[in-house]
Order: structure tokens, then sequence, then C-alpha cells
């Protein structure tokens, strides 16, 4: 029979009583109970930090199996560090209780912070981020939490989260046995834990999506899986996140945490507005972690069907709240979110958290509050951006027909053109000195803020709408990256560099029309070119100009095929950095960690020279090293550095969509073209080369040859006239007799060996006569310098083939055949000084 281990009667011990217990630190007041346990602050001595220590009631230690999961949990959480998860120092047992050391962290669970509140959607994403940075961590030591909910995540006074109570973690890919009770939190938890169903990391990052919806609504998910912007007006940007983070099948999930933390970066990234909740955004100076109260979705939970399943939390690790009661914070049961929508006056920022304040009723006020900037916005927004100019926010000033509006809101000036066309406006055209200064009055501007005006071709300034630029408005920048132009409180122009942060002008034109959109400044650029030709045309703002070409980077992600169809639209063409000069420009203008673009580089086939589409000659200045591939797939290049510095920029890409990130125009006239460019067979050029070199230095071989057989046959006839000539010693001349035919036989053995074998050794007995190590000895001298002489003039040999083809290998790869100079220089490589090798390559 299970024993039953609720800690129904848990008194949790006073500081004094506990204090015998933990020698080593000095324990400093009590935080709170729960149903799990108690926690309390204390001071470890030896290295004078702050911990807490959570002691569980005595009934757990009891209990075999829990105990387990307690150590278990102890210790997956001391092998990790990481500033989003609590750390783990110590655990064990006091008296019949568990306890654990952990880092002391000074603030107050997620639950407390936003429970029933929407937080600002930036705030948000940082947060979530943050939690999916630890969670990541966490899977990559193979440790899953398996109960991921804002009660299990502290935040410290600065909002950085911290992810606790690991008591449900399990090793991956790890399901429950048909007997053990499931654990967790319903709305959180994931279905295949409900289910009993093999789990892996994508159940934690079911529970982070469900998290961040709470964030951003102020409410669990619902059964319709509702998206937020719906719910709350969140951005857009959020709900796929959602939408797939959150899918029912694990198999539609993001793969890592660190994939869900990218997208909601992407999110954000990607909409200029993901930092504002326009639905309920304050009218001026709103602070990005300041919290809004959106009305809740009258559908429950997602799965709420679970809550008719055996579901209970584990709570283990200690949360440092100030609160003396834990009575807002479930942490021995399933947490429930409340169908009461919170007041709108119950809003509070994020951190540092306060204590939770008391509703206060308010009187009703019948008169209807002001509508903010951002209120207005979010409501006009679908019917300004169709065209209708019916109604603009009440700030919106009129001139000549047109509206304007000041947006204080700082962003980039990019992000302020995409922010405009999403409204249905574009930045402000202001070309008159006179307009700016009335408008500057009028709108009341105080700090610099972007307009529609920035520097284009031939380093000129320009209005998007090609708007006259009158000569003495010319701003002088401070630096060359100054391109962009902003008005000041005087109504004067000023140059910024584009990624700076600033207020913006929006414009909306009575007719609707938008001149300021890329593609129509394209249009103007294709028109232009044909009534003007290339070298007076005008170009759109943003454009850079070296010596005759024009160079315009645009954000576009295409394959190379399709980059060149757009290119060839707009009468451009992909950028061809012809000269290493000019390849050292591209570089230190369009060169970042997020860029990478299509150039005018292509490969036909094997034998075929890399070539730019424009039929200019190609040199391989900017390829980096160990480029190109040698895989004939890999036939387009890729511009792409880290740095204006790195020179070599180029690789070889298959050239499908997702490669570049960007579409990297040139409108220029192309000179010194070359048209009769043919394929190169390398196999068939060396084979001739082979052939040549073998007919140069075979008479030499032959020659060589002769001198040595030469050398060893008057060493053999020496030698056997020696031996007809041996006296022994005691006996002199008399002693031939009975000797001299067996040392006659004997040396014409030897010498028979010598001439089969080709080679003269130091064989000769010590004990033979004088006259024969003589002879051996000049023999073996002679062979040695026609040996040595001979392999001198291969060496002189060798040199002369691997130059000649290194040099070809040098005139190929100037010529854009890449892979054949490749092929050469790895042949030269492998020869090296190796002459038996050279001679065996050629043949011989």
């Amino acid at each position: 029979m299970e024993k039953d281990t609720s800690p129904t009667h848990f008194v949790a011990p006073t500081v004094e009583a506990l204090a015998p217990h933990f020698p080593a630190y000095e324990v400093e007041h009590f935080i709170a109970q729960g149903g799990m346990g108690a926690v309390y602050q204390a001071k470890q001595i030896s290295l004078d930090r702050q911990v807490a220590i959570k002691i569980l009631p005595r009934e757990f230690g009891q209990d075999e199996t829990f105990r387990a999961s307690f150590e278990a949990e102890a210790k997956a959480m001391a092998k990790l560090n990481d500033p989003n998860l609590i750390s783990v120092y110590d655990f064990g047992e006091v008296d019949g209780m568990l306890f654990l050391i952990m880092e002391y962290v000074n603030g107050k669970s997620l639950y407390h912070s936003s429970h029933g509140q929407a937080i600002d959607p930036s705030q948000a994403a940082e947060i979530v981020g943050a939690i999916c940075k630890g969670l990541d961590h966490a899977h990559s030591a193979g440790i899953l939490h398996r109960d991921v909910k804002p009660a299990n995540i502290l935040l410290t006074p600065e909002a950085v989260p911290k992810i606790g109570d690991f008591g449900l973690a399990k090793p991956m890919d790890e399901a429950a046995s048909p007997d053990e009770v499931v654990y967790g939190t319903p709305g959180y938890t994931a279905p295949e834990i409900i289910n009993r169903h093999l789990v892996d990391r994508r159940a934690d990052i079911f529970s982070v999506g469900v998290i961040l919806h709470e964030l951003l609504t102020g409410s669990l998910p619902d059964e319709a899986r509702t998206p937020p912007s719906t719910l709350a007006g969140t951005p857009i940007g959020f709900d796929s996140v959602i939408n797939r983070s959150t899918n029912p099948n694990p198999e539609m999930r993001y793969g890592t945490a660190v994939e869900l933390a990218n997208a909601i970066e992407s999110a954000v990234k990607t909409n200029p507005a993901a930092a504002l909740n326009l639905s309920t955004a304050p009218a001026i100076h709103r602070s990005p972690i300041v919290t809004h109260t959106v009305k809740k979705s009258k559908t429950g939970p997602i799965f709420a069907a679970a809550l008719a399943l055996v579901v209970f939390v584990v709570a283990a690790v200690a949360f440092s709240f100030k609160d003396k009661s834990s009575a807002n914070e479930p942490v021995n049961k399933p947490t429930v979110t409340s169908d009461k929508t919170p007041r709108p006056d119950t809003a509070r920022p994020v951190a540092p958290i306060p204590a939770k304040p008391k509703e206060i009723e308010k009187p009703i006020v019948t008169k209807k509050p002001k509508e903010s900037v951002w209120q207005a916005l979010a409501r006009l927004r679908a019917k300004l951006a169709s065209g209708n100019r019916d109604e603009f926010p009440t700030q919106a000033v009129e001139h000549e027909g047109d509206h304007l509006m000041l947006v204080e809101q700082k962003m980039t000036w990019s992000e302020a053109q995409k922010f405009a066309a999403e409204y249905g406006a574009h930045l402000a055209v202001l070309p008159t000195r006179e307009t700016r200064k009335k408008l500057a009055q009028t709108l009341g501007i105080t700090a610099p803020a972007w307009l529609a005006a920035g520097m284009a071709a031939r380093d000129q300034w320009q209005w998007m709408d090609t708007s006259i630029w009158e000569t003495p408005s010319i701003p002088k920048p401070a630096t060359t990256s100054d391109r962009a132009i902003l008005i000041n409180s005087g109504g004067n122009l000023v140059a910024r560099a584009p990624n700076t942060k600033h207020a913006f002008i929006l414009h909306w034109r009575k007719d609707a029309s938008n001149p300021c959109t890329l593609d129509e400044q394209l249009k103007r650029t294709s028109q232009s070119i044909k009534s003007s030709g290339i070298d007076k045309a005008t170009y759109p703002v943003g454009t850079r100009t070296f010596r005759k070409s024009h160079f315009l980077l645009i954000k576009k992600s295409l394959s190379w095929d399709d980059a060149r169809q757009f290119a060839k639209s707009q009468s451009a063409h992909l950028a061809v950095p012809s000269t290493p000069d000019e390849q050292q420009w591209l570089t230190q203008k369009y060169t970042g960690k997020d860029i990478t673009a299509w150039l005018g580089g292509y490969l036909i086939n094997e034998n075929s020279p890399w070539r730019w589409i424009t039929n200019e000659a190609f040199s391989p200045h900017g390829w980096k090293p160990s480029e190109p591939s040698s895989d004939i797939s890999r036939n387009r290049i890729l511009m792409s550095a880290k740095n204006s510095r790195a020179n070599a920029t180029w690789t070889s890409s298959v050239g499908e969509e997702g490669d570049a990130t960007h579409v990297l125009l040139e409108w220029s006239i192309p000179t010194k073209t070359i048209t009769n460019r043919t394929n190169f067979d390398l196999d068939k050029w060396l084979t001739a080369v082979n052939r040549k070199i073998a007919d140069r230095i075979s008479p030499l071989i032959e020659t060589y040859k002769k001198e040595r057989e030469k050398e060893i046959d008057k060493y053999v006839r020496d030698m056997k006239r020696a031996a007809k000539k041996v006296e022994i010693p005691e006996l002199g001349r008399r002693g031939r007799g009975r000797f001299s035919e067996y040392i006659e036989n004997l040396v014409d053995d030897s010498m028979d060996e010598v001439k089969n074998a080709g080679e003269i050794t130091a064989n000769i007995p010590d004990r033979a006569p004088k006259e024969f190590h003589k002879l051996n000895r000049q023999a073996r001298k002679s062979i040695a310098a026609i040996d040595n002489d001979h392999q001198e003039e291969m060496k002189k040999q060798l040199d002369f083939y691997t130059n000649g083809l290194l040099k070809k290998a040098l005139n190929l790869e100037n010529d854009g055949y890449t892979r054949q100079s490749s092929s050469l220089r790895e042949l030269v490589d492998n020869i090296g000084d190796d002459t038996a090798s050279f001679k065996a390559k050629i043949g011989l």
C-alpha cells in the first residue's frame, strides 16, 4: 500500500532550533513556508555569501521514492552553471529532514510579478528569451525540467529570470511508467507528459510557449489557441512563435530552446512595433517594462481536460520572496489561473517587484479619456494602410492637404521607414526651409527626427520622392557614416548614421500615394536610365558610387537565379567586383555579421572558368582560404565577411534561397569584356605536357644507365684479373696451385651477382686481399659520382616541370579556372622534391 507523505502538519523549525544543525552557516531569518517545506536566508561563513536553505518535512525523508527524486534534483542542478538557473551548492539530511543549500535570489517569482497581467511585449520577449537560454544549458547536459511555469521562475531586481525547482527533472527521452504518478501543472505541462509518451526537450519548449502567451495576454492559451494579437493586440510576429511552440504535436515545435529564443528575437526585430503594445500603451513616456491589463478569453486554458488527471507539483527549489506566506504562490498543487478579469488599475512594473498592492475601488469616470498616439495608431492601422484618409490620429497636423505626425519613439532610419509603411505613410518629405521651420514649431520638435532623405549615388543628398534639393540645405556629415537626414528643433537638416536611433515624422499624402518606397524609387531609376543613360540616371537613396559604378544593397533573400532576374528587372545586374580595388571597396562598404549577398559570378561546368555575368575579366582576388569548393554543384559566388578588414569575402555556393540575406545591385557599363572563354580540359593538357617532358629527359636517363653499366663492367674485369694474382703470404707464389682455382671461382660468382644486381656493395670480407678492398672502394666511389650527377640533373628537370605547372596554375587562376589551378598546385605539392615520383608521373 502506498505511503501517504502529504506534509499536512509540517511545523517549520525556528531559526534558533535550526542554527545548531548548520554550524558552517549563520541562519539569519525565516523567509517563507509552504506545503513542501520552509525556506531560510543564511550566510555561508567560509565564503561570506548569502544562501537559501530549504528544509523539507520529515515525511518526505521517510519516503524512499521521494528521497531518490530529491537527490536526483540536487545532483542535476549541481551540474549546471548558468545565469538563468538557480544554483544548488549542497544537499543532505539533518534531524530527519532533507535540506538543500542554494543560491539566494533577492526577488519574487514570475508568478507573483505577472499573474493575471499582460506585460510589455519587449519585456516579455527579453524574459522568455533568457528562460530559453537557461533551459538550453540544462538540455545540453541531458536534463529536462518537465514543470516549467511562472511559479518556478524567480526574477532578480534587474528582472533577470532564474529557473528553479528541478524536482521533476529527468534524463532525456524517458517516459513515465504505467503505474507512475504523472507530475506537472495543467495548462503548462506538455501533452506527451500527461499521456505518458516519450518526452524530450520539446516538452519544456511547450511550457515556455505557454508562459510567453501568458505574459503577452495575461491568460493561458485557450482551447482554440486564439492568437495573442487577437486577444490582446500584441505584435503579430509573436503569433507564429506561440502557435509553433505550443503545438500539441512535439514534431511541429521548435527543436531546441535556442531556436525558440532566436524566433522570439526575430519577431521583435522584424516588427518595429514589436516593442509597443499599441492597444494600451500610455500616451507619452511609455516604459518598456510597464505591465498592462487586458480582458481574458472566456475559453478555459488549453488542455482543460487535463484537470481530470492526477497531476501534482513537486516543488523543491526555494523561492526567496519576502512574503511570510506563500498562499499566493502555489507550490504543492497545480497552478489554476483564475477567470477573474484583472482590474486596469493593478498594472505594475515587472522588476523590481514591490509587494502586490490591494485593489482599490475607483469611482466610475463617465468622461471618455483622451486617445493616445499609440491607441489611435492601433485603431486606425488597417484603414491608413489601405489608403483610407477619412481619419488621422488627433496629434497629426495638416499641411497642404497632407498630414504629418511626430513619433517620439526612437528607431533606426530603416526601422522608422518600415514602421511608417505599416501605417500607410512614409517618412516626411520637407524640401523647403520655410516648410521645415514652420512644421518644426507646429509639431513641437525638441530633438532630431528622421526624414525621407539621405545620401544617394555620387554622394549627393536626395529626397526619396526626388523632390528638388535646395543647394543651401546641404548638410555637412561629421563622419563618412552620416548618410541619413534628420530635422532638428530649428528646422535645419542634420546628417547622422542610419543605424542610430531617433524620433521620426510620419507623412500621409492626401492621395494615399507613397513615392518613397524602394519599389517606387527603383521604378524611377529604370525610367531614368532609359531616358538619360546610366551615367546621368537618378538612383535610390542609399546608393553608393565607386568610380562609374553605382551599388545598392537590398535586404532580400532570393536564390542566385532569382536575384539575377530581379536585378535585370531593375535595369541592373548583380554586383561584379572585377578588380582588387573594387573588391576592397565593396568589402569596406557592405560587410557585417548579418550581411551575405550574391555576386554576379558563376561556373558552368568542371572544365569552364569562373566568370562574371558582365563578361569582364575574372580575377580570383576575393576568394576566402580553401575556396572555391571542389564540389562542382557549388557554382555561384556569395560575398560574406564579418568585418571590413577581411578583403577575402567570396565563398562558393549552390545558389539556393536562404544562402544570401541581401541582393547587391550594380548599375554600370562593363569595360574590357571577354567573349572567347573556352573550356579547359586539364587532364588532356597534362597528358601532353608529361609526354613532352618524358621525351626531354629520356636521353638523359639512357646516358646515365650506360655510364653506370660501363663502370660496373670495369669493376668486374678488374676484380677477376686481381683474383688470378692472389698469393698466400706463408707460401708466396708456391701456394697458388692448390687454392687459385677456388678463389677465382669465388670471385667469378660474386661478380656475376654484381652484374645482375647492377649495384656494387661493400661486402668484401675483412681477410680478403688488400687489392680486392682497393678496387671495391674505387668502383663504389665512381658509381656514387655518376648517381649524384644524375640526381642533380633530375632535380633540375623536376624544377623545370613543377615551375611550369605553377606558372600554368597562376595563369589559370587569373583566367577564372580555379578548379584546374587548384588541381595543378595539389599535384606539385604531392610530388615535392621526390624525383622518383616525378619520373613515375611522366611515365618513366
